[in-house]
């Protein structure tokens, strides 16, 4: 899987579901990945990485809400791709930290 795809899991819930609580996020595997036990340290020690991670998602349900209507206004497609730019800078953001600190853990290893 790459970084790209993992990332839109984190976002979506999908990685940290499992890996805050415990439980293995893909059947089959026994423990966590490198990347994910290094996304798993960074949530556990950055109150910022967890503040925008959950800020982003409250963008994307805002997204996925307004993506459920059948059609939309001009004023709902213009906060539609006003709230997706939004994500996508958070989701940035949230890639910058996890670089960063990844670095900062190999310089450690």
């Amino acid at each position: 899987m790459n970084i790209l795809t993992f990332i839109i899991k984190i976002l979506h819930g999908g990685i940290f579901g499992g890996v805050l609580e415990g439980k293995n996020i893909y059947e089959g595997e026994e423990e966590l990945t490198k990347e994910e036990e290094l996304i798993k340290k960074l949530w556990e020690q950055d109150e910022q990485f967890r503040q925008i991670k959950e800020e982003h998602a409250w963008f994307h349900k805002k997204v996925e809400e307004l993506d459920r209507k059948p059609v939309l206004t001009p004023a709902e497609r213009l906060k539609r791709e006003e709230l997706k730019k939004r994500k996508l800078i958070l989701k940035d953001r949230m890639e910058e930290m996890l670089a960063e600190f990844r670095r900062q853990t190999e310089g450690e290893e």
